[in-house]
Formats: C-alpha cells, sequence, structure tokens
C-alpha cells in the first residue's frame, strides 16, 4: 500500500514502497522539480535567533483516510523538535489540516560561540529537543503515537496517543520504570535520549493464536540511548499498551553495567513475522546480563531475552567509539534472516532462530558477514566509513543497499534460502559521500519490480569543512535519486531551484504517491514531485508561533 505509517516503511525496516505508480524513472529524469516548501514553528522557542526549528523525525503518510463528511484524503504527518505535531492534506497540496503543541520541549543550552551549558549533544547541532523520534500510526484504528522529551523536572518523556483525524488528545503518559534485573537501575529521563524511531506490533500483524500477546490495540516499544555520553547511561526499551498506555514490560541492556544505547541513528526496531522484536546496542559492557555492541532479540510481551548476538572484537569498539548500533536491524520478509551493519563498516547476516552468541576470537558463528565499506587502510584518507540509519531491503532482487561515509552507494545481494551475502557489491554508483557524517540516508520507491529507484537524502559536497553534518549550525542538504539497478544517479537538488536547505542528520525521505516528503533543519519540509510548482498560498502553512494555537486551527 502507499501508506508510509513508521519509520522506513513497516515493521521489517525494509524503506520500501513499492506501490509507487508515479514516480518513473523516465518521469524522474525529465519531469521532477521541487514544487513548494512548509514552513513549521516559524519562531522556535529554544537556542540562538538563527536556529529554526528542527524536524527530525522522519514524515509519515496515512493514505486514503475516511473524514466524517465522507471525503478522502491522504495524511502526511509531520513532528519537529519544538514539540508541534503537524497533520497535512497530501491531497490538497498540503493544506493544514490540524497542528498540536504537546508542550515546551527540553533546551540545549550552548550558544553560537560554542559556549556549552547543560548541552544535550555533543556537536551543538540542536536548539531543543521535542519530538525526535519518528512516530508511529495505527491507521486502521486512527490514532498516532508520539514520544516527546519535555522540559518538567530537568527532562520527562511522555508518551503521547493523538487521533489521527483531528490531532485531539486520547492520552498520555510519562515514561518511567526500573530495570527487572539487578541491580535494578532505574530509568532516568535526564540522561537519556529517544532517537529510534516507534515500533507499534497491532495483533493483526501476530500469527493467529498469538494476537494477545500484544494486546486488542497493539504494544507500542520505545528504545533509548543516551543523552550526556559521559554520564552513566544504559540502552532502554520499554513497551506500552496501545489501548490505555499502561507499562507491559521494560529491559535494561545493561543493568549490572554501563551505556549500551540504543539509539540505530534514528532507526527503529524492527520486528518479524512472529512478532519478535530486535534492536542494536551500541558501545557498553558485555557480559552476564549486559549486552553492549549486541544484536538482541526480545520477546514481543515479556521483552525478555531469547538470542543475541555480540562480535568477537567487541572489546576492541568500545575504547573507539566503534559502535554496532549506529545502524538499525532489517528483518528479511519471508525467511529466517536479519541484517545490520555499524560503524565498522561490516554488514552482518544473522539467522534470527539463533543469533549467533559470541565467541573469543574471529570468525563470529553467524550467517555471514562482509566488509561493506571501505575500512582503513584505504585510499581515503578520512578513516571513518560508519553506516548510519537503517539498510534498505528490495524484495524482487534480492538487494541490500546502504551507503557508508565517504564512501559510494552500493548493492550487496543476499540469497533468500541460504542469508549469504555477496561477498562484493553487484553495483555502486561513482558519487561518493562527503567527508563525515552520516552517509547516505536511504529510502525506495518502486511500481511493483518495475522503475525501482533509490532515494538518498545526504549533505551538499561545498567543501571538506561544511561537509560534516556534526559541525554546529548544520551543512546543506541534497536529495538525490538512482535507478536501482545500475545505481546510476537520476537526479539531484544541487541546482537552486530545486534546493534542499540544511540537512536532517538521520532522516530517511519519504516517498508517496508522486511526492517525496524531505525534512530540514531550516523549519521547514520540502516536497517534491513531477506537478507543477504551487502557488506561494502553499508556503508557510502554519498555526503555531512560539507554542500558542492560533484561533483558527483545527
Amino acid at each position: 500500500m502507499a501508506s508510509v505509517p513508521t519509520q522506513h516503511n513497516d515493521n521489517w525496516r525494509t524503506g520500501v514502497n513499492r506501490a509507487e505508480t508515479i514516480l518513473t524513472i523516465s518521469a524522474v529524469q525529465t519531469q521532477f522539480h521541487k514544487m513548494f516548501e512548509i514552513e513549521v514553528d516559524p519562531t522556535s522557542g529554544g537556542g540562538p535567533s538563527l536556529w529554526a526549528s528542527q524536524i527530525v523525525a522522519q514524515p509519515l503518510f496515512a493514505s486514503n483516510m475516511r473524514w466524517n463528511d465522507g471525503t478522502i484524503k491522504d495524511i502526511v504527518l509531520v513532528c519537529t523538535m519544538h514539540g508541534t505535531v503537524y497533520a497535512y492534506d497530501a491531497t490538497d497540496n498540503c493544506a493544514l489540516l490540524w497542528a498540536k503543541w504537546l508542550g515546551q520541549p527540553v533546551l540545549d543550552l550552548l550558544d553560537l560561540n560554542g559556549n556549552i551549558n547543560d548541552c544535550k549533544d555533543i556537536h551543538g547541532t540542536n536548539p531543543e529537543w521535542g519530538i525526535l523520534s519518528t512516530p508511529v500510526i495505527d491507521q486502521n484504528r486512527q490514532c498516532v503515537y508520539v514520544v516527546m522529551w519535555h522540559n518538567e523536572n530537568g527532562g520527562t518523556y511522555k508518551l503521547h496517543k493523538r487521533d489521527l483525524l483531528t490531532g485531539d488528545s486520547i492520552g498520555e503518559v510519562i515514561i518511567a520504570g526500573k530495570a527487572p534485573d539487578a541491580p535494578y537501575p532505574t530509568f532516568d529521563p535526564i540522561f537519556q535520549k529517544q532517537r529510534p524511531g516507534l515500533l507499534l506490533l497491532r495483533p493483526e500483524d501476530l500469527p493467529q493464536g498469538q494476537q494477545d500477546r500484544v494486546g486488542s490495540e497493539g504494544t507500542i516499544y520505545i528504545g533509548f540511548g543516551a543523552s550526556i555520553e559521559s554520564a552513566v547511561f544504559h540502552g532502554w526499551v520499554l513497551a506500552y499498551d496501545g489501548a490505555i498506555l499502561t507499562q507491559k514490560a521494560i529491559w535494561c541492556s545493561t543493568p549490572s553495567g554501563n551505556q549500551g544505547g540504543i539509539w540505530q541513528a534514528g532507526a527503529g526496531m524492527c520486528a518479524d513475522e512472529e512478532g519478535n522484536v530486535y534492536v542494536m546496542t551500541g558501545n557498553g559492557d558485555f557480559g552476564s546480563n549486559n549486552f553492549g555492541n549486541s544484536f538482541v532479540k526480545l520477546s514481543c510481551d515479556t521483552l525478555s531475552v531469547l538470542s543475541s548476538f555480540t562480535p568477537w572484537n567487541w572489546s576492541a569498539l568500545n575504547p573507539v567509539d566503534e559502535d554496532l548500533g549506529s545502524s538499525g536491524p532489517v528483518s528479511i520478509p519471508g525467511t529466517s534472516y536479519i541484517i545490520g551493519a555499524g560503524k565498522e563498516g561490516i554488514l552482518y547476516s544473522l539467522n534470527r532462530s539463533n543469533l549467533g552468541g559470541v565467541t573469543a576470537t574471529a570468525p563470529n558463528n553467524i550467517v555471514d558477514e562482509v566488509q561493506a565499506t571501505y575500512n582503513p587502510p584505504n585510499p581515503n584518507p578520512d578513516p571513518d566509513h560508519h553506516i548510519h540509519g537503517a539498510a534498505v531491503y528490495f524484495e524482487p532482487l534480492s538487494q541490500i543497499y546502504l551507503w557508508g561515509e565517504n564512501d559510494v552507494l552500493k548493492a550487496f545481494t543476499i540469497d533468500r534460502a541460504t542469508g549469504r551475502l555477496s561477498k562484493t557489491p553487484v553495483a555502486s554508483s561513482t558519487l561518493v559521500a562527503p567527508n563525515g557524517m552520516p552517509g547516505g540516508m536511504l529510502s525506495l520507491s518502486a511500481n511493483d519490480t518495475a522503475d525501482a529507484i533509490i532515494w538518498a537524502l545526504l549533505p551538499l559536497q561545498v567543501g571538506i569543512a561544511d561537509e560534516n553534518a556534526n559541525r554546529q549550525i548544520c551543512v546543506d542538504g541534497v536529495l538525490r535519486a538512482f535507478n536501482a539497478i545500475s545505481l546510476n544517479e537520476i537526479w539531484n537538488s544541487s541546482s537552486a531551484a530545486d534546493s534542499l536547505g540544511h540537512f536532517a542528520k538521520f532522516v530517511s525521505p519519504t516517498i508517496a504517491k508522486g511526492r517525496v516528503y524531505a525534512p530540514t533543519y531550516d523549519g521547514k519540509f520540502v516536497v517534491y514531485g513531477l506537478d507543477k510548482a504551487m502557488p506561494d498560498r502553499f508556503v508557510n502553512r502554519t498555526c503555531i508561533t512560539l507554542g500558542v494555537v492560533e484561533p483558527n486551527c483545527k
């Protein structure tokens, strides 16, 4: 279906929309362009005056929603770091349907000179922290779940449930709890950052006879990494009942240790056909009941650990900040396999029934692995070739796409019967990603098996000093499109007429019904398509100013 209700399109996190009939390769090559841009939160409440509210969550798309008057609308949902949820009518060129401000976000007290006071980001690229993670839409029940970091008691996370058609609150709950394993650390919202996209498992997502494990309206899974990496923190997964928002289970990745954050560069935790939940953790302690630098398989009802994999060199990854969990896992639909890659640039293929555990020395006891990005020593003088976000998996070609730092876009194949990976790319682009963070953030559109296009958001190459997206005040970005078979570039937004603006780090583009929705750090999102550019009345469609909802705002 054309809907994109969750981060990277589906609970497998494939990043693929196979219902795109409008954006053919030939049409994108000849007719595609920037249509208009929509301003959100024009005056941000936090940070220096040069900062506009940022979009860090992937825009979502709900297709064919029926209103009370019988009309059918497509909804584009956009959330901001200022704490506003916007719903736009994609069938009417993003006319505003409703906007709701959820409250004052946590402020990042960093000025333009780099002076730090209680800074929540070591790179100083975000002035305020409201809605970070990509929400999730339950289209069948016409609601959306959003997590926000509120500026209460120094920082409080809340899970919000909102009506998708009106934006009205259905309920909210403060996120809190203690680990069920000794020594029972307490979740501390001051030192935790809710980066990965939310995961919703509905009863209809599970096999017959298993549906009561997630409740009548499903279960929401929320992952956490670190807000201040020098502090004591842990990785956390908390599960909440989708109907009444009560907490169902909680899991800590390092209950008797430290770190092991779940951040995945914004990618969501994934699930398989049985309803099992998979996460990838970052640097942290390992052993006993600790799972730093690991793939972990969790049960959907109790969040108990069912299986795990930890690379044999996990202890060497910690001191050099080579997180395994810099990207998210991708479950390969219709198979027994799951894939993922981290800062080492190694792509792993694991059997979901037994992820592989840990070995004292190489080789790892897994299905397969391949060095997917350049690894030093190599001709590129920059030592980092990290992989961020989630890879794209396109089933008709059995291909995995990823774009690491300082490297080219690559496609590898996976054997659906054995899980084995091609040892070299079956296709590569000629364009090298700019130096530094974060490589390319990918999505794929196709008309079933035809006209497959890889879409990538990444920094625009404007000089070595400006290319790293961790630079304060951020960098210019670009949207690029590639033929998914040859990986030849067919279009990009580098012209002045098509310019994107400032790059939104770790956010994949959203493609639906002939449009590409691209977020920015400029207090706007940009809409690309084949239609003629819309009049100016479609710009600045906002009814939120400094958190005040204007009277005519629905």
